[in-house]
């Protein structure tokens, strides 16, 4: 596969002789060590040479240049359709820092590279304009990619703890930066303490992965909300990224918030803080005219849709605004897929009955947005169908509910797993096998996983199979209607 690295990966890898000037260089190192192990071609694209040149220090400008020449060029990269550069919001000046993304992505959308690596919050972003934002990714998400290209040995990431914050040390190094961006932090911490505030926390051997904090609010930031629920403190440790723990530590705050009746959730952020912004976006929280003490951004999600709410919005629309767990009232298909053991403990490690609640052995359990992979001849989803998830095997019953994104046929494994690399369960062997058959993959929303399994009778009485699923089933027209009241009942 070819891999195509931005120019801030380059001078992560390529620090022209102080490498203390660059954070990511260790994680850019192991980028390229993984990309070599797999036998991999890291590239560079042309025009960035036009960012290299930008530097104003001339003798780091011509390090970094010469540096440059020990990666293979992408020659003769194709150039942007005139759909493209407008979809990206041009035409551009040459040589602008626009016009440099879109030559770079035009070689990721015209398939002369496999995959783009970048920190540029802007390209993700573009990426996402155009369509590709699979194929784009950070240094972290890449390693996650290439990780599952080569053997893999699955041990468990940590569970998720739900825990008082005055249990939590303070002192952990997850909390340097907000000490440092936050002044005041430690007074406000232990005002939080002393408030007792439910929190979640992931752990390992060297401390906090990730935390989450809220606070229960009436009519907050200035805006009649009714009743609310701030997320106080939401962080991924960096040495964590990569494991989807930021959407792991939305699970149990969005079930608070359901539980609880709250008809909002909000967040502050300071307004430079694209990645965050970007991150709740893709789980309905939007950007509102008002600003918190300080000057901060609010970034607020809506629980309780409005009947014009349901009108105006198709049924995946309606679940990333409202859900998870809530789906669109009138939601008009769905399907029983079935899923063996070993499979549905990597993606759904809550609903094991061996595991711990949200001991994941693998990041896509960990995550929200997520992938299934079938040689199933059952093929006619379309975006917010309704996915009944049946485990077989030790079960053999229903244990999760999820919201249909996207589907592909793909008659090539690299293909699948480029596509589905930042969800599946999948190794490229594992794909492989499922060859010369098509590979259907669907990539869905989880809404919920079912506190207790519905056992196959009870799913025959209710007319969604008929006998235990070997594929995907289409459920009837008249058994629809339970499934929603399922995933849209109060907790």
């Amino acid at each position: 596969m070819r891999f195509l690295i931005d120019t801030n990966i380059l001078i992560a890898l390529e620090p022209a002789g102080n490498p203390a000037l660059h954070a990511n260089t260790d994680r850019a190192a192991e980028l390229l060590s993984l990309v070599h192990a797999g036998g991999h071609t890291p590239m560079l694209h042309p025009a960035s040479h036009v960012d290299i040149g930008r530097d104003q220090d001339p003798t780091r400008r011509e390090q970094v240049a010469r540096l440059a020449t020990k990666y293979a060029p992408l020659s003769m990269p194709p150039r942007p359709s005139a759909q493209m550069i407008t979809a990206m919001g041009g035409p551009f000046d040459e040589n602008s820092n626009d016009w440099v993304d879109c030559q770079i992505l035009s070689a990721v959308a015209l398939n002369a590279v496999d995959f783009l690596v970048t920190e540029d919050h802007g390209i993700h972003r573009k990426a996402r304009r155009v369509g590709i934002a699979d194929r784009v990714g950070s240094i972290q998400d890449v390693i996650a990619l290439l990780q599952a290209l080569l053997p893999r040995i699955r041990t468990a990431p940590p569970a998720v703890n739900a825990r008082p914050c005055y249990s939590v040390d303070e002192s952990d190094p997850l909390f340097d930066t907000l000490r440092r961006d936050y002044h005041g932090f430690d007074e406000w911490y232990k005002r939080c303490k002393l408030a007792g505030r439910p929190c979640w926390t992931i752990e390992d051997a060297r401390g906090l992965c990730g935390f989450a904090m809220v606070k229960p609010e009436t009519d907050p930031v200035g805006i009649t909300l009714g009743r609310a629920l701030k997320v106080c403190t939401f962080k991924v440790a960096e040495r964590a990224a990569g494991n989807r723990f930021g959407e792991l530590l939305l699970k149990p705050i969005f079930d608070y918030a359901f539980a609880n009746g709250h008809s909002h959730i909000y967040l502050t952020t300071r307004p430079g803080n694209a990645a965050l912004v970007a991150f709740m976006a893709d789980f309905g929280f939007q950007q509102v005219d008002a600003r918190a003490d300080g000057g901060d951004i609010v970034l607020l999600k809506r629980t309780v849709p409005s009947t014009d709410d349901t009108e105006a919005n198709d049924p995946l629309s309606f679940h990333i605004k409202f859900g998870p767990p809530r789906v669109h009232p009138n939601a008009a298909s769905a399907a029983v897929v079935p899923i063996r053991p070993e499979y549905a403990d990597l993606l759904f490690p809550e609903t094991s009955p061996e595991l711990p609640l949200f001991a994941g052995v693998a990041a896509c359990g960990n995550a929200l947005k997520k992938a299934y992979v079938s040689r199933t001849k059952t093929r006619s989803l379309a975006a917010g169908d309704l996915l009944l998830f049946y485990r077989s095997g030790d079960v053999r019953g229903a244990v999760a509910v999820g919201v249909v994104e996207e589907t592909r046929v793909f008659s090539d494994a690299d293909d699948a797993l480029l596509w589905t690399g930042k969800r599946t369960v999948y190794s490229r062997d594992d794909l492989a096998q499922m060859l010369p058959s098509a590979i259907f993959v669907i990539k869905f929303r989880q809404t919920r996983a079912l506190a207790k399994p519905i056992p196959l009778d009870e799913l025959c009485a209710r007319g969604l199979v008929s006998a235990p699923p070997q594929s995907l089933v289409r459920v009837p027209a008249l058994s629809i209607q339970w499934l929603r009241n399922l995933t849209n009942a109060s907790y």
